[in-house]
């Protein structure tokens, strides 16, 4: 081999390793930005669902490329204690659930208003809420709309 063709193998070779050098930071401050995804994703979550006692929310839905998806997914405990997803749970849970929601923020941004809730018969307890909530029930004995207050 001649002196010019040692000295291009050289050249090409310290590029190489100057290449592989960038590349490496390059998929750190990736892993880094991954890292900083996740965890701001975990706060966020976190910061959500200490507001609420009997549910909580899954806010991002890691993806199998590790990038997260935005989903806004309320979950229920079941009777066996596992958290389920909301369209899964039975009716009187949904119900709670959405008198929770709705006390949350209302008590956040300081409104109250009356909440009506609809199917009121289907649930045997019905959780109490910081607003006036007016319960709509089926009776098949009243035969004339009647109006009770607590």
């Amino acid at each position: 081999m001649d002196e010019k063709t040692r000295s291009r193998i050289n050249e090409l070779t310290n590029e190489r390793k100057n290449k592989a050098r960038e590349l490496e930071y390059i998929d750190k401050g990736i892993y880094l930005c991954d890292e900083f995804s996740k965890i701001k994703a975990r706060m966020i979550t976190d910061n959500i669902n200490k507001n609420f006692k009997t549910i909580k929310f899954a806010l991002f839905k890691e993806q199998v490329n590790g990038g997260f998806k935005e989903i806004c997914e309320p979950l229920i405990k079941n009777k066996a204690g596992q958290w389920v997803e909301y369209k899964s749970a039975n009716t009187a849970s949904q119900v709670n659930a959405n008198l929770e929601i709705i006390d949350v923020l209302s008590n956040f941004y300081n409104l109250k208003l009356p909440v009506i809730v609809d199917r009121a018969e289907s649930i045997s307890n019905i959780e109490k809420i910081s607003s006036q909530q007016i319960n709509l029930i089926v009776s098949a004995e009243d035969k004339e709309f009647r109006i009770e207050q607590e």
